[in-house]
């Protein structure tokens, strides 16, 4: 591997940086990359999901869910840096448990793209998948760690099933 390279194999060198400086957080909707060559998003500080569900489509072109950060058709793609990814994802697992309307983003969403590498990164709380990568040539996924809060998913659920038997009790109860 050349270091640098966006690839494993004979990948070119990023040329241009989106960059998330350390320090600073960068609230995201939907970031969609089509075509781009050569490019590095590094995130040194925090790159946060916006948690306004009303800000989100609720499906893409081909029905499926959105990717937070979409990347379609991408060559010589490197994601990396010491930062964090954050999906929010409480608001949304509240959401889904309670309308049944489950629009939820995957956080990062890679399809058809070559010579990728995705490092050093931290994924935290995706609404939906923390990593949707499909029909991927020359990928490279290393030093990445993924934490969802299970106890928050949990609680989220708890109280949920205890709404859900309090109104199964009142719509039992005789009037």
């Amino acid at each position: 591997s050349r270091s640098g390279s966006a690839g494993s194999g004979a990948g070119r060198r990023p040329t241009a940086t989106v960059l998330v400086p350390a320090g600073h957080r960068f609230f995201a909707t939907n970031f969609t990359c089509c075509g781009l060559r050569g490019v590095r998003v590094r995130v040194e500080g925090t790159w946060l999901l916006n948690d306004d569900l009303d800000a989100w489509p609720h499906a893409n072109n081909d029905g499926g869910a959105f990717g937070a950060l979409e990347f379609v058709d991408c060559a010589d793609v490197e994601i990396c840096g010491r930062g964090t990814v954050d999906g929010q994802g409480y608001d949304w697992w509240w959401w889904v448990i309670l309308t049944a309307d489950d629009f939820r983003p995957h956080m990062l969403s890679m399809e058809r793209c070559a010579r990728v590498v995705i490092r050093d990164l931290r994924f935290r709380n995706s609404p939906q998948f923390h990593l949707r990568l499909h029909d991927m040539l020359d990928l490279t996924v290393r030093n990445v760690s993924v934490f969802v809060d299970v106890e928050g998913q949990r609680r989220v659920a708890a109280a949920a099933a205890a709404a859900a038997a309090a109104a199964a009790g009142r719509a039992a109860a005789p009037a």
